[in-house]
């Protein structure tokens, strides 16, 4: 999902949180808490299966067409000694009924540590802009939906040989569900080795690097821990990334443990740490040659995740 900008730039293709692609993912998609058998009431989170909601910004329960999905994810990488964040504003208005269609806008940044555009030997390691953009979103299925987005990209780097802002077009179809433990408010620890498992899937066109890219992941594990609002999870995540352009960085897989500790599910606020092992696909000869000129075949990463995600 980076342009080469220039023959002597190395690339990296994350497998993130992105935008409105997986952040649910990494939020999950719990029921609500119940104490006992009375509910408990807690807009930070969602009825079991509703994982859509977490990518669309649609508070439960809530019968105003404005939604607004505030997002921001800080996190260190061992791979790059660096830190990355990336952050999102949505606002949005339901122009039909079931949220068929709807309108919106965002503002959207990302940034890193490490990259630097400009001098004899620039490094990229994630994209490094400021977008503002409007989109509409159609919704056939509460688990699928197509976002076609217009935007302006600001790069908040220099970069050598190329403008400073540019058009940024997407046109995107998703999927995603899950199943999550149900939570119960208790003051006693409890282990309930409950199931949870999720996958996601998107695919799209996008003008900024003037290719189609697919990002896929899944998880399967398991509620190990939880007492009074706070509960843990721990599980095995897959993801893979392909595009049509056959940029090595664009077409890897990764695999590794995770866990996810939830201190309250109202705050919003999730402390993750994953441990990655990856590899790039070399499907040719070409991408094989061009990805030996940066970075071996296979690599491993532990990433240290803070995240805020709330909806109003």
């Amino acid at each position: 999902m980076f342009s080469t900008d220039g023959p002597h730039f190395h690339h990296l293709r994350f497998i993130l949180p992105l935008c409105f692609l997986g952040v649910g993912v990494v939020r999950g998609g719990e029921p609500e808490p119940r104490a006992g058998l009375s509910p408990v009431s807690s807009p930070g989170n969602r009825p079991l299966g509703d994982l859509l909601k977490l990518y669309q910004g649609e508070p439960a329960g809530v019968s105003s067409p404005w939604w607004t999905r505030l997002y921001g994810a800080a996190f260190y990488d061992t791979r790059w000694d660096g830190w990355f964040l990336q952050s999102y504003v949505q606002e949005g208005y339901d122009l039909l009924p079931g949220k068929l269609l709807s309108a919106y806008g965002i503002a959207w940044m990302t940034a890193d540590t490490r990259s630097s555009g400009s001098g004899p030997a620039p490094t990229i390691i994630s994209d490094n802009i400021l977008l503002m953009a409007a989109g509409i979103r159609y919704r056939p299925s509460p688990y699928f939906w197509i976002d076609a987005q217009e935007g302006v990209a600001f790069d908040l780097i220099e970069r050598n040989g190329s403008t400073a802002t540019r058009g940024d077009f997407r046109l995107v179809a998703t999927g995603g569900t899950g199943i999550y433990p149900e939570f119960l408010v208790h003051d006693d620890f409890r282990s309930p080795l409950t199931l949870m498992a999720d996958c996601f899937l998107s695919s799209g066109y996008y003008s900024r690097y003037d290719n189609v890219i697919t990002y896929a992941q899944g998880r399967l594990g398991g509620r190990v821990a939880e007492v009074s609002r706070a509960f843990l999870d721990v599980y095995l995540r897959g993801d893979a990334a392909f595009d049509t352009d056959g940029e090595f960085y664009n077409n890897l897989f990764e695999i590794g443990p995770g866990l996810r500790f939830t201190p309250d599910p109202d705050w919003g606020l999730f402390l993750l740490v994953e441990y990655h092992h990856g590899f790039y696909a070399g499907y040719t000869d070409a991408m094989r040659q061009r990805r030996a000129l940066f970075y071996p075949a296979q690599y491993d990463a532990v990433r240290f995740f803070l995240v805020l995600d709330r909806e109003f």
